[in-house]
């Protein structure tokens, strides 16, 4: 397999976000990077047309109606085409950081997981650290105050699995052919639960190995833009096709600060320079190559 890496999401307008978004992908060890574009404006177009020519991404035109949301389906076209192709793949948000805690990569983290043909990593729910407008800075710089994992209502977890042993993609937990799917200190009994038993606090356990920072509201102005652009979770069949504005009060979480995120830092924002310069240059520039694994003494 010659990808050990893909890191997929679906994308609708979230061309504020696309750059560093992709950006971080490649510094935690992404060899490849498979965005599912349910449509952006003019902006956002060029955007991924410009990291998809230059082989930064590989981009996916994904519209349609689907009576449970475009997500799903997307995630299940990515472990088809990455089956074979990518020896671990890991389905995420455009708001969602998989953070490792310690390891100098998420590929160094995976690697060592042996045994395993999946990993979930708990949920981290950040607020939005008391901002009400728009900056232009990176996420993991703006929101460094989230949820307490002491919390009973805490929620799900997003996953890394080996393509060719699962059987079909799911929202959160999918359906892998064998029994090795584990938490990142390898404990595997906790997706047995049923019911809301799985939202409990159980499924925080190894959060401090590695962990999904969720920037689910940012600030109370990109929320009414979340807000707007609708759900790729949701479809014309679901009783919630939609989201709501005073949601942000029931997840803006700022219970906790939280900086482990700021390791990588330095080498995101030197990365995204690096992504605007092959932007900028013709599209006969060589693709971009991934990044060097961070290491602590480089901060």
């Amino acid at each position: 397999m010659n990808v050990q890496l893909c890191v997929c999401a679906i994308a609708r307008n979230e061309t504020a976000y696309l750059l560093e978004w992709v950006a971080y992908q490649r510094l935690i060890g992404a060899d490849r990077v498979l965005v599912y574009d349910n449509g952006h404006d003019a902006e956002g177009e060029a955007l991924l047309d410009g990291l998809a020519r230059r082989g930064v991404i590989t981009r996916v035109r994904w519209s349609g109606s689907y009576p449970h949301g475009p997500q799903t389906p997307a995630y299940n076209d990515a472990l088809r085409r990455m089956r074979g192709a990518a020896e671990w793949l890991v389905f995420v948000d455009l708001d969602e950081y998989v953070v490792p805690v310690h390891a100098n990569s998420l590929v160094d983290l995976l690697s060592a997981a042996t045994e395993l043909d999946g990993m979930w990593f708990p949920w981290l729910i950040f607020g939005s650290s008391g901002e009400s407008s728009y900056h232009p800075e990176p996420v993991i710089e703006r929101f460094l105050w989230r949820e307490d994992m002491a919390d009973e209502t805490v929620t799900p977890v997003k996953s890394a699995v080996r393509p060719h042993r699962t059987d079909s993609a799911d929202m959160h937990v999918h359906n892998l052919v064998t029994d090795a799917y584990a938490n990142p200190r390898g404990e595997r009994a906790f997706l047995a639960l049923e019911g809301g038993a799985r939202r409990s606090a159980q499924l925080a356990r190894g959060y401090d190995l590695a962990r999904v920072h969720h920037y689910m509201t940012k600030s109370q102005q990109e929320w009414r833009a979340k807000v707007a652009r609708g759900r790729a979770d949701r479809g014309f069949a679901d009783p919630d096709s939609a989201r709501d504005l005073a949601e942000f009060a029931k997840w803006d979480r700022n219970a906790i600060y939280d900086d482990t995120a700021l390791r990588f830092l330095p080498t995101l924002r030197a990365e995204m320079r690096l992504l605007r310069r092959l932007l900028t240059v013709g599209s006969t520039a060589r693709p971009a190559s991934r990044p060097p694994a961070i290491r602590r003494h480089q901060l």
